[in-house]
């Protein structure tokens, strides 16, 4: 090696700190390297076994495009470094470095760089800090264009050296609401969650902000105070940029200022449109419960369903290995280089895919912790037949270290094949806070199936309404769903709603639901239980024992798909929406119609049928779940009316039915009176129902009265007959 070259390099500030006998050692695995105009140093993908130091001359970075066109992303002038960071992290190269002209380099090879880590530490660290800085513009600088057009050299120069990067961790505060809007952000990786505060600490949550976007832009261009509490969500890295460096680049860059408020009113139209979506990205990690849980199989089945409706990428530590031609990923900690070049590749794959699977190891290692601060929901495998002592400790010490967010935690309770029902799954819940449960019988497709329609926003989900008699035609809506493969993923419903739908939840299908309900209503009569009219017309007690020969102990949690039901507090004048606890308490509350049926006394608090306050609760199931909802309405649309100038007395509405060729007196009866004055409070409810609804099915069934059960057949068939033209009309082909 000429020792004047190695002269010239130790003068610089990068190696001026190795001492005489560092650089003894050093030498002699140096080399010379002399490339001609247009010659290439290395091409992408090849393997990386050194860096380089330029002495004379300059080099061109490139990186190949999906479009196989050449991007140039950036010049290496005399004294500085490329390839330093697949050099010290390994991997392959990421971008063609070619020379702009005659060039003389030094090739350090990673023989020397090791000397120097040992030997030379503070230069090492030099050599560690140009290799994260060019990580991060990497990752920063194919976001800028969008945000703030094309720039020229120095305009990207000057936003590089006057940014001042900031890592956020999951549940930590990036600026509150109220704080002056002196700087704004741009994300470069991971996801923020907006929160608008309130006194009576009521947030509310109005979205989530991901990669490329820009942060605190109203408040900037206002000079006002920030409008939203800014959180991480997962690790997410940001630029933050000052009002004094924006102001001096928009000087030169005013179609900065512009682009800045078109994204400020992108963001207020877009307020709306994702109301019912699913965000269109997201980072999904996976964990078991136990050593004997299924991880790396339900990974691979959920993926294979996940498929279906979203690009996804499923990772665990063994197939990264594989994929980066790299060992040890799982040991991979904050501190070392390579942490930085894999969240800049993590990041790329989010950009190329709608979901990336993280599939955790079965132990608390540094790939773990990594999958739970780059979720946005965890997903822990329980096993549905062991109680919940069987948790292991180490798991529950790994949750409360690492993760914070109950609201974007779902329990897959999984059951051996042949499972007749679920139970004791409150204890689980009880353990491991989630707001979010789902049953899976291992081997069954159409469970993977629902579990993936959930995740992406697109499941399908059955709102019942109440109707009594009525009430029946839910049981044919439900065969004409069967029969088109419309898959019901959640059902929920007040009253009768709420009774068919719970039975379905339970696991019956549709031939079933006819022989339960026919026991129910038609052959055991629980509405011929009267009693002296002071409370009610019903005793009750005759359809508390069917109920609970049907329901039993049946809890809420223990259903096979998700479900809630809803009553009204006359107490406290509020709905109250039933989603844990007893089925049968649920059940035997929505459906007590005022003065027919005796209401539900709890702490004191006086409950009755939901149709009080809300007969179709679409409202409530968009809150829950992300998808399309189908609303069911059977309650009666006529108006009570009679054709008589005066409303008819008992006895003349009795001789009427009594005398042969008498014409008969038609008016509302006692019950239909009750049922109508019990749901009139929610009929502007169930209106904005039938605009929000996906699919509105509004039965014929005008010509049956509220108890008319010995029409039991009939009310049946025609909801199925009715739902199975709609129904094909929906989606879109012949009936």
């Amino acid at each position: 090696m000429n020792k004047d070259l190695i002269s010239e390099i130790r003068k610089t500030d990068l190696f001026n700190l190795i001492d005489e006998s560092t650089w003894q050692k050093i030498s002699g695995h140096l080399e010379l390297v002399e490339l001609d105009k247009g010659q290439s140093l290395f091409l992408q993908g090849d393997p990386a076994d050194s860096m380089y130091v330029v002495v004379h001359g300059q080099l061109e970075v490139k990186m190949s495009e999906e479009t196989g066109r050449d991007a140039v992303i950036g010049k290496i002038d005399p004294t500085m470094l490329v390839g330093e960071i697949q050099a010290i992290s390994g991997g392959g190269r990421t971008a063609n470095v070619d020379a702009c002209s005659d060039t003389c380099l030094v090739k350090i090879p990673k023989s020397a760089i090791e000397i120097i880590a040992s030997d030379a530490p503070e230069t090492f660290q030099k050599i560690l800090d140009i290799a994260r800085e060019r990580l991060r513009n990497d990752q920063l600088r194919p976001l800028l264009p969008t945000l703030f057009g094309t720039l020229n050299k120095k305009a990207l120069g000057y936003i590089e050296k006057h940014i001042e990067w900031i890592h956020l961790s999951p549940g930590e505060i990036l600026c509150r609401q109220g704080d002056p809007g002196e700087c704004i952000y741009i994300v470069v990786s991971g996801r923020l969650r907006v929160v608008k505060e309130s006194k009576d600490l009521n947030n509310l949550d109005l979205g989530e902000i991901g990669r490329g976007e820009i942060l605190g832009e109203m408040a900037f261009l206002t000079g006002g105070v920030r409008s939203a509490t800014l959180v991480g969500m997962r690790d997410s890295h940001l630029v933050k940029i000052s009002r004094t460096v924006f102001e001096k680049f928009a000087n030169e860059n005013p179609s900065a200022i512009l682009l800045l408020g078109q994204t400020l009113a992108r963001r207020i139209l877009r307020t709306e449109e994702f109301k019912h979506k699913a965000h269109p990205q997201a980072n999904l990690t996976i964990l078991a419960a136990g050593n004997d849980m299924p991880l790396t199989e339900f990974t691979q089945y959920l993926v294979r369903s996940l498929l279906v409706h979203v690009s996804t990428l499923h990772l665990s530590s063994r197939r990264l290995n594989d994929m980066l031609g790299l060992s040890g990923i799982e040991h991979i900690k904050e501190e070392d280089l390579f942490n930085v070049r894999l969240s800049a590749w993590l990041t790329e794959q989010e950009a190329r895919h709608d979901f990336m699977v993280f599939e955790s190891d079965r132990s608390d290692s540094a790939w773990t912790k990594r999958c739970l601060r780059n979720a946005d929901k965890i997903i822990i495998l329980v096993p549905g037949d062991r109680p919940a002592k069987d948790l292991d400790t180490k798991m529950v010490s790994l949750l409360k270290a690492e993760w914070t967010e109950p609201s974007k935690t779902i329990l897959v309770f999984v059951h051996p094949e042949g499972t007749s029902r679920p139970d004791k799954s409150s204890e689980w819940l009880n353990l491991i806070k989630a707001e979010e449960h789902h049953h899976l019988r291992w081997g069954i497709e159409a469970d993977f199936q629902r579990i993936a329609r959930f995740l992406t926003g697109n499941s399908v989900n059955l709102v019942l309404s109440g109707g009594a008699a009525c009430g029946l035609a839910h049981i044919g809506v439900v065969r004409a769903l069967e029969e088109n493969d419309v898959p019901i993923d959640s059902i929920s419903g007040t009253s009768m709603g709420a009774l068919i739908g719970a039975q379905y939840a339970m696991g019956m299908r549709h031939s079933e639901l006819i022989r339960t309900n026919r026991w129910f209503w038609v052959e055991s009569k629980p509405i011929r239980d009267l009693t002296l009219p002071i409370i009610s017309f019903l005793r009750g007690r005759k359809l508390h024992q069917v109920a609970k020969r049907i329901y039993g102990e049946t809890q809420i949690e223990d259903l096979w798909l998700p479900f809630f039901c809803v009553s009204t507090n006359l107490t406290s004048a509020k709905v109250v929406i039933h989603r844990k606890g007893s089925l049968f308490n649920a059940i035997r509350t929505t459906a007590s119609v005022p003065g027919l049926v005796p209401p539900v006394v709890n702490n004191n608090e006086i409950l009755v049928d939901g149709g009080v306050m809300n007969n179709l609760p679409v409202d409530i199931a968009r809150r829950f779940f992300k998808g399309t909802v189908i609303a069911v309405d059977v309650t009666d649309a006529r108006a009570l009316s009679t054709t008589l100038t005066g409303f008819p007395s008992p006895w003349q509405i009795l001789w009427g039915k009594m005398i042969p060729f008498k014409n008969r007196v038609y008016a509302p009866n006692i019950f239909d009176i009750i049922y109508r004055s019990a749901v009139v409070g929610s009929r502007h409810k169930t209106e904005k129902a039938k605009q929000d609804a996906d699919l509105y099915l509004r039965l014929p069934l005008d010509q049956f009265k509220f108890l008319d059960f010995e029409a039991f057949d009939k009310i049946i068939d025609i909801g199925y007959q009715y739902a199975k033209e709609k129904i094909s009309e929906w989606k879109g082909k012949p009936a």
